[in-house]
């Protein structure tokens, strides 16, 4: 059945886990070398992106235990599929499993059709990650950066209806104002 999230030292002995494991599934089995590293830069390693992904959603403390927790190592571990060739691994909860499932998609196109008949969660989830790819956008083309922007904005008010004024909603649409000037 998995392992359960319960104590203040599960909670950090599994966000040390996925984290971990992001950064070795990143930096040991990428698909290309330059799926290692973030492409903007090719110096930052890709594995920084999840980890703080997965480290905003733990902040959110507004939110219950399960979805902080299993959201969390879901973010660590949400692009192994796609920019990897690591097994997820196998003691993974069937709901992080879901989640990272439901996460991956094979197109930002797919994504932007498909997300909104996803669970809720799932939703709070990827705008976490849109708001992390927008902290570093500026290898963005404008035409690009404006879908961007109009897809996180939906997101940012579909997790606000849901869940409320959470700090990725409030960060995100400061983003998004400031990218938009």
């Amino acid at each position: 059945m998995g392992r359960s999230f319960r104590t203040t030292k599960s909670m950090a002995e599994e966000t040390l886990k996925a984290i971990k494991t992001a950064f070795e599934a990143h930096t040991e089995h990428p698909n290309n070398p330059s799926d290692a590293v973030r492409f903007w830069d090719q110096r930052t390693p890709y594995a920084i992106h999840p980890s703080w992904c997965a480290l905003t959603l733990l902040a959110e403390t507004q939110l219950d235990e399960d979805t902080r927790l299993h959201g969390s190592y879901a973010l660590a571990l949400h692009d192994v599929i796609e920019d990897t060739t690591y097994t997820l691994p196998a003691d993974l909860t069937p709901k992080v499993l879901e989640m990272v499932e439901a996460m991956t998609f094979g197109s930002f196109t797919e994504e932007r059709h498909k997300i909104f008949n996803l669970p809720p969660e799932i939703r709070l989830l990827k705008l976490i990650d849109k708001l992390s790819n927008l902290l570093d956008c500026s290898w963005m083309k404008p035409e690009k950066l404006a879908v961007y922007l109009d897809f996180t904005e939906q997101l940012a008010q579909d997790v606000e209806k849901h869940f409320g004024r959470l700090n990725c909603v409030i960060l995100s649409k400061a983003i998004i104002a400031e990218r938009r000037c």
